[in-house]
């Protein structure tokens, strides 16, 4: 029975399975309550927040869940106008996109992995160009060592406004993951 209701929980995004079998709070309870993955978000909001206005982009917090990207976080630059973003309990496939590309990346090599994901790994961060949103280019770096798999993602619809962000998106991401290992220990 208490198998049962938790295949209910996690269909409904409310628990989530980790590859070994241990259950957490899943993404939706993520969006009614703060407590979702806490320990990432209150290390990752303080630097995605410096990250967002220096680079003047949207930078998203995605985790992996159920076979899928969720957005936990979403930061906007306080200075511009307009921007591209992700809302928070959004949802990407694994199969395309920057975030995509670099969460795979994580993933022992597999000789069936696309182009992009070897990249990705290659180079340390996924990018993609007008994949989940048309015009819109995307670079994700994910944080090596950390559980759930997560990764930075941020969007322009200028190609090289996203490149140009890699640096900083490569840092941040570092920064958060180290912190987190720090913790954990």
């Amino acid at each position: 029975m208490a198998y049962r209701t938790l295949q209910t929980l996690v269909d409904f995004d409310l628990v989530a399975q980790r590859a070994d079998g241990v259950y957490r709070a899943g993404s939706r309870l993520g969006s009614l309550s703060t407590a979702f993955v806490p320990q990432l978000r209150t290390v990752a909001l303080p630097v995605m927040r410096t990250l967002a206005d220096a680079i003047r982009m949207s930078v998203i917090l995605f985790v992996v869940e159920n076979g899928t990207a969720v957005a936990v976080e979403s930061v906007e630059p306080s200075t511009v106008d307009h921007h591209f973003t992700f809302h928070k309990g959004g949802r990407t496939t694994l199969d395309r996109g920057a975030a995509a590309y670099a969460l795979r990346a994580l993933d022992p090599p597999r000789d069936d992995d696309p182009e992009p994901v070897r990249l990705a790994r290659e180079r340390g961060y996924g990018e993609s160009a007008s994949e989940v949103e048309e015009g819109a280019f995307g670079v994700a770096v994910a944080f090596t060592g950390i559980e759930p798999r997560s990764c930075l993602l941020t969007m322009s619809h200028i190609k090289s406004r996203a490149d140009a962000t890699v640096p900083d998106l490569v840092a941040a991401a570092t920064q958060i993951a180290e912190q987190l290992r720090g913790q954990s220990r």
